[in-house]
């Protein structure tokens, strides 16, 4: 596996995304929203992890929303850029979300609000192209490895089903998912 194979893989997954027209990614991001809240991992987590979607990405604000509604610790990831890792912060309203590295909305929210990965029972993760193997090429700088490497809960991504390939190059720091959830299926792994 070399660079070369994760940034074509990246193109072309990317290409896929974001030629799905808004109205048919409305319509897939209802299916995976219906799909993550029927997940028994899910329904029965009093905190998760979840992650502000940006771009062409599966619309999470539906899903942030759902968390907060039902009164699940909603955990959301700020990146310290300056150390490639994120902190996890809860929110309580979606106001508290404001622009952050790259444009991504991002907690704004007092230090107190700090969570560990460790007290998370459930991470939904982002993604660019995965196979059904439940490996996950990222947008390539790691920060979820770092995190997902600590994790005790199991991790899942979001995706569309075009973002779905034969098979992802990936090396010895990317960290296998335990499922992912398209708009047509669950892929578990890891049990």
């Amino acid at each position: 596996m070399t660079l070369s194979d994760k940034k074509s893989i990246r193109q072309r997954a990317f290409a896929l995304r974001d030629a799905i027209s808004p109205e048919v990614r409305s319509l897939k991001g209802e299916r995976i929203k219906n799909a993550l809240i029927a997940l028994d991992a899910f329904d029965k987590a009093s905190s998760v992890m979840l992650f502000a979607s940006f771009r062409s990405e599966v619309d999470t604000f539906k899903i942030i929303s759902h968390c907060l509604s039902k009164e699940k610790r909603t955990v959301l990831p700020k990146s310290d850029a300056d150390n490639c890792r994120l902190l996890l912060y809860e929110i309580k309203s979606m106001d508290e979300l404001v622009k952050g590295y790259f444009g991504i909305p991002e907690p704004e929210v007092s230090a107190d609000r700090l969570i560990l990965i460790e007290d998370i029972e459930f991470i939904l993760v982002p993604g660019v192209a995965f196979d059904s193997k439940c490996n996950r090429v990222g947008y390539g700088k790691g920060f979820y490895d770092r995190l997902l490497s600590r994790r005790t809960a199991p991790a899942f991504a979001l995706a569309y089903e075009e973002q779905i390939f034969d098979s992802v190059p990936t090396d010895k720091y990317d960290v296998m998912l335990d499922g992912i959830i398209t708009d047509e299926r669950v892929i578990r792994c890891n049990g």
